[in-house]
């Protein structure tokens, strides 16, 4: 029976130190954001940070696959404007036409992490959530040892790319056992969550691989015990396709930001409350677990 895995980057032995620099830095209360996995659905998420970012302001963040991507440009204060435009000017990117698309989408997934990550350091504490391939353990990296690697491993959807070695050890997406990691957060010592979750709902034709290797792991392996309060914001309907989610159009982009920045509106008072108050303050995820991806939106 395995449970996620807990380490500081660049180590497989030693203890996460994160939570306890939070609980000195930041005293009784650590506001956390998370942005869950969600392939071309993260332009969404986008446009909803974009619209409450001024209005909450995070104390570490967390993310799995495209979300980490987000995440790491959140605890680098990089303005949501600019996350906007990288969305829009991103080059065609798709991994249905053949070896030759998959090479370069790698290639291109690669530069995007390298030029985040090199031009970009995180000012906040974050964490990026990673799966051990083929063990399908979730592995949580924090520290000042991130590097852009991490960011390309957390975003490696299996069988589409290839696993990302770090140490030895290969990882994919962050998000195939789990698209929301919550318990990330908690672990790393937040006292209240907001999270950005673009698959409240997963695709039909993933739901019953996912299935079929989550029974063969307990289920603990991928939910941890959450017991913080918790904001959940999700689309009010399926984006799209599981295969528009995995490419890039012009058009679908700009639809998802304008989409999210719609709906980053409607939320935005009751996130002005939890940020104050850091209680409930809207529909949240059930106390006590994490959310599943394959029940849909608590």
């Amino acid at each position: 029976m395995h449970s996620p895995r807990l380490a500081a980057s660049g180590s497989h032995e030693r203890p996460l130190t994160c939570r306890a620099s939070l609980i000195g830095r930041y005293p009784g209360r650590v506001r956390a954001l998370v942005f869950s996995a969600g392939g071309m659905f993260g332009a969404w998420q986008a446009g909803v940070w974009s619209v409450l970012e001024g209005v909450y302001q995070p104390e570490l963040v967390v993310g799995a696959s495209v979300g980490a991507l987000h995440a790491w440009a959140v605890a680098a204060r990089v303005p949501a404007t600019d996350l906007i435009e990288r969305w829009r000017a991103l080059r065609e990117f798709s991994l249905f036409t053949g070896a030759h698309s998959h090479h370069s989408a790698q290639q291109q997934l690669n530069h995007l992490c390298q030029e985040l990550a090199e031009h970009r350091r995180p000012e906040l504490p974050l964490g990026i959530v990673c799966t051990e391939w083929p063990a399908l353990r979730p592995r949580l990296f924090c520290g000042p040892d991130l590097s852009w690697k991490h960011l390309v491993a957390s975003c490696a959807v299996p069988f589409l790319l290839p696993p990302c070695e770090i140490d030895g050890q290969r990882y994919v997406d962050g998000g195939f056992m789990g698209a929301l990691p919550l318990w990330a957060a908690y672990e790393m010592g937040a006292t209240s969550i907001l999270a950005i979750h673009v698959l409240p709902i997963l695709p039909w034709p993933m739901q019953l691989p996912l299935r079929c290797l989550r029974l063969l792991r307990s289920r603990r392996s991928w939910v941890s015990r959450v017991s913080v309060p918790t904001m959940l914001i999700g689309p009010p309907r399926r984006l799209g396709s599981w295969v528009e989610s995995l490419v890039w159009n012009p058009i679908t982009i700009r639809r998802w930001i304008e989409q999210g920045i719609e709906e980053g509106r409607r939320w935005l008072a009751a996130v002005q409350r939890f940020a104050a108050s850091g209680n409930h303050a809207g529909p949240t995820l059930r106390a006590g677990r994490a959310a599943d991806p394959l029940a849909g939106s608590p």
